[in-house]
């Protein structure tokens, strides 16, 4: 009787330790995030569903965002981490799953794909007394943001103009105007609610040829001075530009680099005309900083007055340098 119970303990157990050794653990796999560059490493990688993806920073402003930067899948965002972060994700279906960076995926193709293939078939057990294994269910992943409810305000959006190239801001001059920053160049005026015809102002000529596909340079800020339309005031119909132009003398600020520089930004001052207020003149152009540019990304570009006083902010960006900012 004893050996006879023996041998069925003896089976159960070689059943149970052949049903374990053929089923395989799940594994955790590492990609590094902006180490030493806006990219992924490794770009691609191949994983078993049951798998997870723990992607890790070593630098600062990226994300992993499943899609591709035109189309943004859905199925996790990290959203926007710095240099030391973590975020895993289970993969529970086969299949290729691309994804980017939000921050540098259409500028700098900081993009990567993660391969995930069905879990090779366990071979069937011969001992009769085979035990079942009970299934786990595996967790969802916890939802990046939790529901809000429904309130009772309602947001729509209007269409207030068409036809625009880039448009990249909307500045009022306080009278009533709004004057509308098109990246490749053109100021439009927005007047009673009509787009004029005839641009406020055009520096299309003076900006350094754009890329047709992606470009982070062109006309990137507009301000009106504080005292635009105050008579007495010295700003009296004064403005400011930020853009992007070739490379045309010393600038005002530089960086030591091995090379050429890309461009430089240029700030100027610009009047409008009490004959027509709604056209510049470009005759009165005077510039007022330049800075050289070492690449073609980060140039910043954003120009404000801040309320009760005369100071002009820029934000110049870091030029294309990590780590680097400026304003």
């Amino acid at each position: 009787m004893k050996s006879s119970l023996r041998l069925v303990l003896t089976g159960l157990v070689g059943a149970f330790s052949l049903f374990f050794a053929a089923s395989s653990p799940a594994k955790t796999f590492t990609v590094h995030v902006g180490a030493g560059a806006d990219n992924f490493s490794p770009i691609a990688i191949t994983i078993q569903t049951g798998d997870k993806v723990e992607w890790t920073w070593d630098s600062s402003f990226h994300s992993t965002t499943s899609g591709t930067p035109a189309s943004p899948s859905g199925f996790w965002n990290s959203g926007v981490l710095n240099s030391g972060s973590k975020f895993t994700y289970e993969f529970s279906n086969a299949g290729d799953f691309p994804y980017f960076c939000s921050v540098h995926g259409s500028c700098c193709t900081m993009t990567g794909t993660v391969h995930v293939v069905a879990e090779l078939p366990s071979p069937s057990p011969t001992a009769t007394a085979t035990p079942t294994a009970t299934p786990t269910a595996t967790p969802s992943p916890a939802p990046l943001l939790p529901l809000i409810n429904a309130g009772p305000v309602s947001v729509e959006l209007q269409s207030v103009a068409s036809g625009l190239s880039a448009p990249n801001d909307l500045v009022p001059s306080g009278d009533g105007r709004l004057f509308i920053v098109e990246q490749t160049g053109r100021i439009r005026l927005l007047k009673n609610g009509v787009l004029q015809s005839v641009p406020f102002l055009d520096l299309s000529a003076r900006l350094v040829s754009l890329s047709p596909g992606s470009d982070e340079r062109g006309l990137l800020g507009l301000a009106f001075h504080p005292g635009f339309n105050d008579p007495v005031s010295p700003g009296f119909r004064k403005f400011y530009t930020y853009t992007s132009e070739s490379v045309a003398g010393p600038a005002d600020f530089t960086v030591p680099i091995s090379g050429v520089f890309n461009h430089q930004s240029v700030v100027a001052e610009w009047q409008a005309p009490a004959s027509n207020p709604d056209v510049a003149d470009p005759a009165t152009r005077r510039e007022v900083l330049r800075v050289d540019e070492p690449q073609s990304n980060h140039n910043g570009g954003k120009l404000a007055f801040r309320p009760g006083e005369g100071y002009l902010y820029i934000s110049l960006g870091d030029g294309g340098q990590r780590r680097r900012r400026r304003s």
